[in-house]
This record gives structure tokens, C-alpha cells and sequence, in this order.
């Protein structure tokens, strides 16, 4: 059986082909991520636009409890779609994030929350929570003390909304100390043995 030979300029353009193939695929690729991308941003503007609208909704001022609970619902599937960093800034806008001044015990807050919104059941299952609360604490605040009434003094002054954000975060953050990456905890402790 004989074989044919192609010759070098069937090779030169089979390869132009299969170059232009391969990037038409990256190309088809590239796009669907940009979409994914766009897609999940205007997820988040969706949630903080219903959020920071229900807050300012005489009406919806007027609903009790549940009603105001149910208003405020996300779809998990959009929840899911989040990352965790996304998740919690729609949480730092939640109409009621002021509740957590009804409670005590941090841990009777995030018990409430979790109750009352998918959004913060599906933050507080996520892995990397306390490290983005810290960050965004820090963002927020400032360096992250060790020392209770030193962290009170850095939140007194803030404008309400941040100091309610403020509250949050630190209340989960302490509660959940443990949950912090092994580099989250050695910094923080590093930093407060030095001051």
C-alpha cells in the first residue's frame, strides 16, 4: 500500500486550520467566562438594588417580621452563583443588618440571620468567610485588635451604616476566630503583641 505525501504547502495551510480552529475555540471560551462574569456582577448589582431600595420603601418599612423576610429572599441558585466576597457585600446591605444590635451574643445574631435569609445561610457555610469578614473589617476600620475595648473605641465614631457593618463583621470574626486561616491568626497576633 502506497501512501501519499502531502506536499509543504497542504502542511502550511492544514496548520493555518488547525491554528485558526484552536483559536476560534479559545476566542468561543474567553467569551462564555466574560459572560459568566457580567452575569454574575449584575446578579450582585440585582441584590444590592432590591436591598438598598427596600430600605428606603416606606411600605416595605411597614412590614412585619416574616413579610419583610420574604421580601428581601434571594434565589439560592443566584446565591450559589456568588463569590464569597460578592456575598458579602450583599450582606453589608442588608435592610436589616441593624438587627444585630437586638442581641447580645454574637452567635444569637448569626443564628438569627441564618433563620431569616438564605443569603446568610449560604455565607456562613462557606469556607473562606472569616478570612473576607477580616479583610473587609480592615477595609472598613482598620487593623483588627485582640483587645475588646480598643476595637469598640475604633468602631464608635463610624456613620451608622458602617458602624451596624462594622458590628457585623467583628461580632463574626471574634465568634469565629477559630475559623481564620493559620496566617489570618498569626497576623493578628503578631500585630497585637507589637502594639
Amino acid at each position: 500500500m502506497k501512501t501519499k505525501r502531502l506536499s509543504k504547502s497542504k502542511i502550511i495551510i492544514l496548520s493555518s486550520i488547525c491554528v485558526s480552529v484552536a483559536a476560534l475555540i479559545l476566542i468561543s471560551i474567553l467569551c462564555i467566562q466574560i459572560h459568566t462574569v457580567k452575569e454574575k456582577e449584575n446578579i450582585k448589582a440585582q441584590i444590592i438594588a432590591k436591598f438598598e431600595d427596600a430600605a428606603s420603601d416606606t411600605s416595605w418599612c411597614a412590614l412585619q417580621g416574616e413579610e419583610k423576610w420574604a421580601f428581601l429572599a434571594i434565589d439560592q441558585s443566584d446565591l450559589d452563583s456568588l463569590s464569597t466576597e460578592d456575598l458579602t457585600d450583599c450582606a453589608l446591605v442588608y435592610p436589616l443588618l441593624g438587627d444585630i444590635l437586638l442581641f447580645d451574643q454574637p452567635n444569637y445574631a448569626f443564628d438569627y440571620f441564618t433563620r431569616t435569609s438564605a443569603l446568610f445561610e449560604t455565607l456562613f457555610n462557606r469556607e473562606d468567610t472569616a478570612h473576607v469578614f477580616l479583610l473587609k473589617y480592615e477595609n472598613l476600620v482598620g487593623n483588627y485588635s485582640l483587645d475588646k475595648s480598643e476595637r469598640a473605641d475604633a468602631i464608635r465614631n463610624l456613620p451608622r451604616d458602617d458602624y451596624y457593618k462594622a458590628l457585623f463583621l467583628e461580632g463574626y470574626i471574634r465568634y469565629n476566630f477559630d475559623k481564620l486561616p493559620d496566617i489570618d491568626r498569626e497576623r493578628l497576633i503578631k500585630h497585637n503583641s507589637s502594639s
